[in-house]
C-alpha cells in the first residue's frame, strides 16, 4: 500500500564522490529534487550520469542515503490505449511493452523515477507521449538522455552537467 505523496518527499546528493578503483567518476556531485520536480542530467559520454542514477537507485553506494516520492494513476498517464490495455503484453510492440514497463513501474507510486536513456527505440510520438506522463507525476523525476527530441522536451527542466 502507498502512503500519500508528502511535499517533504525528495532526492539530494550533496559532495558525493564516486570512483571505480583509482578511477575518480563523480567529484562533488550535488542533486537535489523534491516532489514533483524534475531534473536532466547531461553530458557526454564516460562522464558519470549513469554511475550517478545508480547512487541515486542504491545499487552503488555513495556519501548519503535517499528519501523516495508518489505517482499518479494509470489512468492519468496516457501511456497505454484503450486497445493496449485489452492485449496480452507479449502481441504489444517493442515501444508498447516500454511504455507498459513505465507503467508497471510508476504504478507502484515511486517517490522518485530515474531514467537512464529511456528513449532508445521509441518513435518520436512515444517519446512525447513518455514526456507528457514524465510531467504529470508527482514524483521527483530525474533523467539521463541523449535523445535531441526528449532534450527539447525537457529543455526547462534544470541541468545537471557532468
Amino acid at each position: 500500500m502507498s502512503s500519500p505523496l508528502s511535499p517533504a518527499a525528495h532526492v539530494r546528493l550533496s559532495g558525493v564522490h564516486f570512483s571505480f578503483g583509482e578511477r575518480p567518476v563523480l567529484s562533488g556531485v550535488a542533486l537535489a529534487a523534491a516532489a514533483g520536480e524534475r531534473v536532466a542530467i547531461v553530458g557526454e559520454n564516460g562522464r558519470g550520469k549513469t554511475t550517478l542514477l545508480r547512487v541515486l537507485a542504491g545499487d552503488l553506494t555513495a556519501d548519503e542515503q535517499l528519501a523516495r516520492a508518489g505517482t499518479p494513476g494509470l489512468g492519468e498517464l496516457g501511456l497505454l490505449g484503450g486497445h493496449d490495455r485489452r492485449r496480452p503484453a507479449a502481441e504489444l510492440s517493442v515501444g508498447a511493452r516500454r511504455r507498459l514497463d513505465l507503467v508497471l513501474v510508476l504504478a507502484r507510486r515511486p517517490h522518485v523515477v530515474l531514467l537512464d536513456e529511456p528513449t532508445n527505440h521509441l518513435s518520436a510520438t512515444l517519446v512525447d507521449e513518455l514526456t507528457a506522463a514524465l510531467e504529470v507525476t508527482p514524483a521527483a523525476v530525474v533523467i539521463v538522455t541523449h535523445d535531441r527530441q526528449l532534450s527539447r522536451d525537457t529543455e526547462n527542466w534544470p541541468r545537471l552537467a557532468l
